[in-house]
């Protein structure tokens, strides 16, 4: 009966696990790491939320590229249009997205800043379908 019982709690925390997950990638989905992570960290703290963000981070291409040095996002958007490169840098933290600007050549940088300044707000399918997109974009690169 005790090891039922051990079961049965084993089989709750890890459903209540997956619901953490499941919530963290809507919160990414729909309003950006920087909204996940205020409103995990509300509920859970800062340590607990860090820890449920890297448990996701495989999941999430905002959340991958949060991870990224400059360097790499560089690689992962290259080639893409100024319009998708800016709203890459739109997601990250400012120093991060400044590491990535500063990098690129001065023609993309005079086009991505000015995107940015256009500051046009991402939809919820639009920002699903970047983490989507860029996912895909940082395994292809980080593969090679």
């Amino acid at each position: 009966a005790v090891a039922e019982g051990d079961a049965v709690e084993d089989e709750i925390e890890l459903l209540e696990a997956f619901e953490q997950v499941l919530v963290t990638l809507k919160y990414v989905a729909t309003g950006g790491v920087q909204f996940a992570q205020g409103a995990l960290e509300k509920v859970m703290g800062p340590g607990k939320t860090r820890k449920l963000l890297d448990r996701v981070a495989g999941l999430s291409g905002l959340l991958q590229v949060r991870d990224l040095a400059p360097d790499q996002i560089r690689a992962v958007i290259h080639d893409e249009p100024s319009e998708r490169v800016a709203t890459v840098l739109s997601q990250l933290e400012s120093a991060q997205a400044i590491g990535v600007l500063n990098g690129l050549d001065g023609d993309q940088q005079s086009e991505v800043i000015a995107r940015m300044d256009a500051g046009s707000q991402l939809s919820a399918e639009e920002r699903r379908d970047l983490d989507v997109w860029l996912a895909d974009r940082v395994d292809t690169v980080m593969e090679s």
